[in-house]
């Protein structure tokens, strides 16, 4: 039953470093009908940072319709194996088509037990960028889901959606990713971290350095041992090369026409887990 193990409102289908699946079944009289709440991490594109959100989330939903939670990390995360620190790099429209991908596989999926199914896209920092993205391609091309599937609403959780590099952060953490060689030194710097220092000590350093609940620091440690540190900076650089025009998210959202809404808390970690 993965993490989350059982209760009786909802159960974990899958809970693997790759993605979470949670199914909460309905109690309703429409046992046919399916939502599906598709899930699109921050950066690093770990689903296990927000696993606590995930449980939380599906005890909140209404227990009259049948809904499932799908959780998938995003591309260079979350392997069950090492990679060097010369892994390939993954622009942020490889993302987009990746989780396309994932999301039609799911309504496919589901149509086959459902004749209708809602989908509800939620999307955390970067991961609301490529919520917008998605909603772009779906919304362009009206024959990619099925005429029982609708895309039916969209939430952004303290989004990354314009002028990322012009914040003064932004602005050093661009300068820097730019810099030739940068993301390979830093990255095989963490690789040999990972692989290489004594666990304990490594173990150590992360919980002084990061902090956090005890899975947040073991999602930290398989970054560092997998290579995906490398994921991490490149999708960091991939953010403030793209992500710098303000009226891309309301042209998108205009085009759409659907409903919507947003969170601009200041506290990331509200929505990540909180070791609870």
């Amino acid at each position: 039953m993965g993490a989350f193990g059982r209760t009786k409102d909802f159960q974990c289908l899958v809970s693997t470093e790759g993605e979470c699946t949670i199914l909460k079944p309905g109690l309703g009289s429409y046992p046919t009908s399916l939502t599906i709440l598709f899930f699109i991490p921050g950066n690093p594109g770990l689903t296990q940072y927000y696993s606590s959100f995930y449980r939380d989330l599906a005890l909140s939903l209404p227990t009259f319709y049948k809904y499932l939670i799908y959780a998938p990390c995003l591309l260079g995360f979350g392997g069950g194996t090492a990679a060097p620190p010369l892994s390939p790099l993954r622009p942020l429209e490889e993302h987009t088509l990746h989780l396309k991908t994932l999301l039609l596989k799911q309504v496919v999926e589901a149509l086959r037990g459902h004749s209708k199914i809602n989908l509800i896209l939620i999307g955390h920092s970067v991961g609301a960028y490529l919520a917008l993205s998605l909603v772009k391609d779906l919304t362009s091309n009206s024959t990619l889901l099925p005429t029982n599937t609708r895309l039916a609403g969209l939430i952004l959780l303290t989004p990354t959606i314009a002028d990322l590099a012009l914040s003064s952060f932004g602005r050093v953490l661009a300068t820097l990713l730019e810099l030739p060689g940068a993301i390979t030194m830093i990255s095989g710097a963490a690789w040999t971290l990972g692989n290489f220092v004594p666990g304990w000590l490594r173990i150590w350093l992360i919980k002084v350095t990061v902090g956090g609940p005890a899975n947040v620091q073991k999602a930290h440690q398989g970054l560092l041992e997998r290579g995906e540190t490398r994921s991490a900076l490149q999708l960091a650089r991939d953010e403030m090369r793209t992500i710098k025009d303000p009226d891309w998210a309301d042209g998108v959202l205009r085009e759409w026409g659907g409903k919507w809404a947003a969170s601009f808390a200041e506290n990331v970690g509200s929505f990540m887990d909180r070791g609870e």
